[in-house]
């Protein structure tokens, strides 16, 4: 079966040689990462959250060092919150980010580089909470009433800029596998209205992060 797979691969690629990092060459890419998973309960109160997010990207070699390109990313959340066992609020998140992007491939060894990506980026979120006081405790047998439901929506716009480190390894000459940790990353925009009020707040967010949700793997295919 080895014999085989290898043969297939020769095929496909022609020959065993890593210099794809060259002018003209093109590449697509698909990135999974932010995993989220919080849960910490108590015996009145509980926080469940969970969060997931991937993207694609296309790059054109401007040089044997540089490429441009462009990205889309999609984010997607929910949230369950409970408090003294009498309130309750569900959230769910949506996110889209468009940006154009700029790398510098710096090769450490034979198929392994260092890649440093920016981007300009606009982002688009929004938010929904349903919140709920009941009667008694939600957590008896018997079905608690609904005192009270509120519902309402937040909506937020950014222009971004980010940089972030990854390396590149190529399992053979036609993809390479990808992992990135860390960002730095600068953001002007608005969030808002919040709830049913019509005031948008305008902010300036700059953040240096190094956690869990900076991490990211992907795979990439170069032509």
């Amino acid at each position: 079966m080895l014999k085989k797979i290898i043969f297939i691969l020769a095929l496909t690629n022609g020959n065993f040689t890593f210099s794809q990092i060259e002018k003209g060459q093109k590449s697509i890419g698909i990135n999974i990462g932010d995993f989220q998973n919080r849960k910490e309960v108590s015996s009145l109160n509980s926080i469940k959250s969970t969060n997931y997010s991937s993207s694609i990207n296309f790059n054109y070699f401007v040089s044997d060092k540089f490429s441009i390109g462009m990205k889309y990313r999609l984010g997607i959340g929910n949230g369950h919150y409970t408090e003294n066992l009498k309130y309750e609020s569900i959230s769910k998140s949506f996110n889209s980010t468009y940006g154009f992007t700029s790398s510098y491939y710096k090769k450490l060894a034979e198929k392994f580089y260092f890649v440093l990506t920016g981007d300009l980026n606009y982002r688009y979120k929004a938010d929904h909470y349903t919140n709920k006081n009941y009667s008694q405790p939600i957590d008896v047998s018997i079905e608690p009433t609904i005192i009270e439901t509120t519902s309402y929506s937040n909506f937020s716009n950014a222009f971004g800029i980010n940089f972030q480190p990854s390396f590149l390894y190529f399992i053979t000459p036609k993809f390479g596998l990808k992992a990135a940790f860390g960002n730095l990353n600068y953001s002007y925009g608005f969030v808002g209205p919040q709830g049913n009020s019509t005031v948008k707040n305008y902010n300036n967010e700059f953040e240096l992060n190094f956690s869990t949700s900076s991490l990211s793997f992907g795979m990439n295919y170069f032509f």
